[in-house]
């Protein structure tokens, strides 16, 4: 039987890996061919990425916070490393923050 701890330590590096493949799609064919950007996308998406985490989820309602906010975090390195990291201002840093510190209450 998998402890939580187990869990996230399976389904979160797959979904960061999933983010950055699917980050690196959008950045790669960014408004250069849609048809490329649409393929490649669809095939990230078949990592089932969520399916995994619900599965292995004893709450399925602050796991899929915890997925969302995995995706919506590890993206913002994952675009810095990219090279599209600019643009952010001290307002969206402060958001970016308070909704990881909202999870980590979630999570309490």
């Amino acid at each position: 039987m998998k402890t939580p701890i187990t869990s996230y330590l399976i389904w979160i590096p797959i979904t960061i890996l999933y983010n950055f493949l699917a980050c690196w799609i959008a950045v790669r064919y960014n408004a250069k061919d849609f048809v490329k950007t649409w393929l490649g996308c669809a095939i990230v998406g078949i990592i089932p990425t969520w399916a995994i985490a619900a599965y292995l989820s004893k709450n399925l309602i602050i796991d899929g916070l915890i997925y969302d906010s995995t995706l919506v975090i590890s993206s913002i390195p994952i675009f810095m490393i990219l090279g599209e990291g600019h643009g952010l201002t001290m307002t969206n840093w402060i958001g970016i923050i308070l909704a990881l510190c909202g999870v980590i209450l979630a999570r309490l």
